[in-house]
């Protein structure tokens, strides 16, 4: 499954920066959960007393009230923001909601078991995955993305709004005006005499039969192409059937258009396509059956989209640490995948970054939010050479 979402990652001045602190509390829109990573439990009335901690996850009985989901004890405080006061029962904390941070504070009611919100007051904007890079002297935004949405996921988080809006020039993995040549679509065909239905079963084929009726089609059309990029489109056509849509990258390639910013890219059609063909270096010792066996059961059973709902959920919120631990898991899993997927084409990037950092105007540079998370990524290969990257967070009243 890592392999699968990794592929949704591909065909993937003055700044008002800020160094807020983020929230690690926050409201969970799937589970519909007000979740406290920690809460730190003690009488502010008694002296020398120890402090507990909790984690707390609370469910919305109304807009104002809330029963108690989950507790947990915590053997020690980690990044404990809030607080639980026993003796006025008032629970208080940050939490972000969706891009705002909240000062919160609740009422505890022992005979009801409920906390009733007392206050709620905006503290700022909340992070997401996007970075400001500097040489010291000049500037761009690094944006990481998400290929695939919700249509509830948008609008997108206002931070990307001021950087596209300071952009002049927007790049993205690939230049979305340059044309698609044709050697580019012989690197995705299998060789003369091959076919892909001699690398899964008769019974695998009959469910992808049944599967891509849903488009009126057919298992006919990945005759001659090579698994791996059967793997990632129908990936994609999953994601479709479960009501994605095309994602951040797509919406500011729109937006670009019509506004008429420049466009760039960071590589070529040429070399992504090569990247996807080169990360699985022999077909025949990989069990292509299984493979595309298990995603047509996880398009089936829900379990490719809820993958996907957590990871535009850590998109989102810039959590770039789950993101990371991901791709170190893969890279265990399949060194030559992530070597060619994204180590390699985090490198490759790095000069064509740098080089806009020569010149005056500012760039918003978006890729796969993949590629700023986990080993050799982009972020600390810019950091290695002496760039500050900073996270924008945008600073404004609301």
């Amino acid at each position: 499954m890592l392999k699968l979402l990794s592929s949704l990652f591909l065909i993937g001045l003055t700044c008002y920066s800020g160094s807020a602190a983020e929230a690690a509390n926050r409201f969970d829109a799937i589970s519909n959960l007000v979740n406290f990573e920690c809460v730190s439990v003690a009488d502010a009335s008694a002296s020398g007393g120890t402090a507990q901690y909790y984690s707390l996850s609370l469910s919305p009985v109304s807009d104002t009230s809330f029963s108690v989901a989950s507790i947990a004890e915590l053997s020690d405080s980690g990044n404990c923001d809030a607080t639980f006061d026993v003796a006025t029962n008032t629970l208080s904390g940050t939490v972000r909601v969706t891009d705002l941070n909240y000062n919160v504070d609740l009422q505890f009611d022992e005979s009801s078991q409920t906390f009733s919100l007392i206050s709620a007051l905006v503290s700022g904007f909340a992070e997401t995955s996007l970075w400001v890079v500097s040489d010291g002297s000049r500037e761009l935004f690094l944006g990481g993305t998400i290929h695939l949405l919700h249509q509830s996921d948008f609008p997108l988080p206002v931070a990307y709004s001021i950087a596209f809006n300071q952009a002049e020039t927007v790049v993205f993995e690939v230049d979305p005006d340059t044309p698609v040549v044709p050697s580019s679509s012989s690197t995705t065909q299998l060789e003369q005499g091959d076919s892909f239905f001699n690398y899964i079963s008769d019974s695998t084929r009959a469910a992808l039969d049944q599967f891509l009726a849903l488009f009126n089609s057919s298992s006919a059309i990945y005759t001659d192409l090579k698994p791996e990029f059967v793997e990632v489109d129908l990936t994609y056509l999953g994601a479709a059937s479960q009501g994605f849509v095309n994602g951040v990258d797509n919406y500011y390639v729109n937006a670009a258009r019509t506004e008429e910013k420049a466009r760039a890219g960071l590589e070529t059609f040429e070399a992504q396509i090569s990247a996807i063909d080169n990360s699985s270096s022999d077909n025949g010792s990989q069990d292509w059956d299984a493979r595309i066996s298990n995603l047509l059961e996880a398009i089936q059973s829900g379990s490719l989209a809820a993958e996907l709902g957590s990871l535009i959920a850590y998109w989102r919120e810039g959590r770039t640490d789950l993101i990371g631990l991901s791709n170190s898991q893969l890279q265990l899993a399949d060194p030559n995948y992530y070597e060619s997927v994204f180590a390699n084409r985090n490198r490759n990037w790095i000069p064509v970054i740098e080089s806009y950092l020569q010149t005056p105007e500012v760039e918003l540079v978006l890729a796969g939010v993949g590629h700023f998370a986990g080993p050799d990524n982009v972020i600390e290969l810019l950091e290695a050479l002496g760039y500050s990257v900073e996270r924008f967070v945008p600073q404004g009243t609301f």
